[in-house]
């Protein structure tokens, strides 16, 4: 069984596989200097959002704003946990995230995150008031 969820293949095999040839367009592209639209970039996943130049600025502000809200040790946490489960078993990946996701809720960060949630506050780790 293969999910397929936003260009990942939740197969080892088959990610390591689609991957490969992402790095070979990306190799080419980049090195061919050809100039292509912002949605033929989004086409080809170069990119994952794209909006008009007059709300750049703003994105670019919910974005950040987006990130800064996460909690630190949460974000590694989060890009290990990717990386990990590709090379596990389909079977696997299940049970492992949600033992990953069971530890970081009960660590210190994962506590300060709950209260701030639960209580409509801001966790210590956000330091600007805009956010």
């Amino acid at each position: 069984c293969m999910l397929e969820e936003g260009g990942f293949y939740w197969n080892s095999g088959m990610f390591m596989f689609k991957s490969s040839v992402w790095l070979l367009l990306t190799s080419f592209i980049s090195s061919s200097g050809e100039i292509f639209s912002s949605e033929k970039a989004l086409e080809l996943k170069l990119v994952h959002e794209t909006c008009e130049l007059e709300r750049l600025n703003e994105r670019v502000q919910e974005l950040v704003g987006s990130f800064l809200k996460a909690g630190p040790q949460a974000s590694v946490a989060a890009k290990a946990l990717i990386k990990s489960i590709t090379t596990l078993p389909t079977s696997d990946v299940e049970e492992y995230t949600l033992e990953r996701i069971a530890e970081l809720r009960v660590s210190e960060e994962g506590q300060e995150g709950m209260q701030a949630l639960l209580t409509k506050s801001k966790p210590n780790w956000v330091k600007h008031e805009s956010i």
